[in-house]
């Protein structure tokens, strides 16, 4: 879809259990294993996440049901 708020409205209106994140500019850098999480915004001050650590963070939603039907974003 070329809109993401569309995008996100039909997974929102969906009967899936999803898991959207949201990322910033994304980088090759090495993997820091620090990142912060916010529920309603791109935490403060975030430019950039390195795909290893966006990677590691989906992998830890895979199997928790706590993150079902909800859509965080990851930072730096």
């Amino acid at each position: 879809m070329r809109d993401s708020g569309a995008q996100q409205r039909t997974i929102e209106g969906s009967e899936l259990q999803y898991t959207v994140v949201h990322a910033p500019r994304l980088t090759d850098g090495p993997r820091v294993g620090k990142y912060r999480i916010d529920f309603y915004e791109l935490p403060k001050g975030a430019r950039e996440l390195g795909r290893e650590d966006l990677a590691e963070y989906i992998l830890s939603l895979v199997n928790d049901a706590t993150a079902f039907r909800k859509s965080p974003y990851i930072a730096y």
